[in-house]
């Protein structure tokens, strides 16, 4: 499957602005952390890729709506079935 092109770092930035990270029982700073959106698993801010949920070469846009967290394995499967379902809208429009 073709590379995106990369997600723009502002856009980035602004999603985890607007994300808490304090206790909401004690108000203390905590490390963030967070759940891909796919599997559940908690993932390192490291190990977290932004995931355009409609792709730019789709007209998708870099806002906040637009993006979700995922963890490495699950970009791939998520990529892999989005490229299925393009294929298989193809063959059915090449079909009339």
């Amino acid at each position: 499957m073709p590379r995106s092109k990369p997600l723009k770092r502002a856009v980035m930035l602004e999603f985890l602005n607007n994300m808490s990270f304090t206790c909401d029982s004690c108000g203390k700073s905590v490390k963030p952390a967070f759940r891909c959106r796919e599997c559940r698993e908690i993932i390192k801010l490291s190990e977290a890729h932004f995931h355009r949920i409609i792709p730019a070469s789709m007209g998708g846009k870099d806002d906040l709506g637009n993006i979700m967290i995922v963890c490495p394995k699950c970009h791939e499967d998520v990529d892999r079935i989005r490229l299925k379902r393009i294929k298989h809208q193809d063959r059915k429009l090449t079909h009339y």
